[in-house]
């Protein structure tokens, strides 16, 4: 069976030294017939296992505030949870009840999450020191994705408020929205650069086409990175913001990819026999 491939983060490595590799990307992996979460370099030149839980993990977030990396699990009955490691492989206790789309603060000490009606889909900020819960983003529509700043000054998010899903960021302290993207296209994958001035997504204008933008978020103004008919997906921006990582088919094959925040200089770190 070929294996699947999927990017869902880019962090950085601690004591690293140029030229050695500077940062490494997390991604899951069937290519043991059961999704785990691996970690390698930004070459791609070794390749960890992180979990080996029987049933599904995916979907990991590194978190600076517990030096850790956050993931969900979902066992053979189909209950799922969300788990913490460390690059080690030490477990790290993470008490999330139920939450959906959870994601910690730079420092650890808040989440959001979403919580939906029957209908909606809205975002919360849980405070894990307090308990305390604010409403973060209240709207009737689909409110989804959330993404906090790398300094938790920020948080962005996906709603399809007015038709389609836009991008959207909000100053945490005054609780101040911001739209960001005015199109008729989809946008889906969010990451944010590694300043925080930027955010990087996906836009799709037709099926099986998934370009990369990023929007300045002092004044919304709009970029393209990426101009072709192939499909990006799973973004996510190096912590000096120079770099790219994600997932995308190519050959009928799927791979993790890592390139230059121009566009410029793709490569491959994924093989089917890594």
């Amino acid at each position: 069976m070929t294996p699947c491939f999927f990017i869902l983060l880019l962090v950085g490595l601690i004591s690293c030294q140029v030229p050695e590799p500077q940062y490494g990307i997390a991604y899951i992996t069937d290519r043991d017939d059961n999704f785990d979460i691996y970690f390698t370099d930004e070459l791609g030149a070794a390749h960890h296992k992180l979990t080996d839980n029987v049933g599904m993990d995916w979907n990991p977030k590194w978190n600076e505030g517990s030096d850790g990396i956050m993931y969900y699990s979902r066992d053979t009955s189909g209950n799922i949870s969300i788990l913490s490691k460390k690059l080690t492989g030490e477990s790290l206790p993470l008490e999330t009840a139920g939450l959906e789309e959870f994601i910690l603060s730079p420092d650890g000490n808040t989440a959001l999450f979403t919580l939906k009606d029957s209908v909606y889909s809205h975002i919360l900020a849980l405070n894990l020191l307090t308990k305390d819960t604010l409403v973060f983003v209240d709207h009737p529509s689909y409110n989804g994705r959330p993404k906090w700043s790398p300094e938790g000054k920020w948080g962005s998010f996906i709603s399809d408020r007015h038709r389609n899903n836009e991008l959207f960021a909000i100053r945490v302290a005054e609780v101040e929205l911001i739209r960001l993207t005015y199109t008729p296209c989809r946008e889906k994958y969010t990451s944010w650069s590694g300043e925080g001035d930027y955010l990087y997504y996906t836009m799709s204008a037709q099926e099986n086409q998934n370009n990369i933008f990023r929007v300045k978020l002092s004044t919304a103004e709009t970029e393209a990175i990426t101009s072709d008919t192939l499909l990006y997906e799973e973004i996510a921006c190096s912590p000096d913001g120079s770099q790219l990582a994600f997932h995308a088919k190519r050959d009928c094959e799927h791979h993790i990819f890592v390139m230059n925040v121009d566009g410029s200089g793709e490569r491959k770190i994924t093989q089917e026999q890594a």
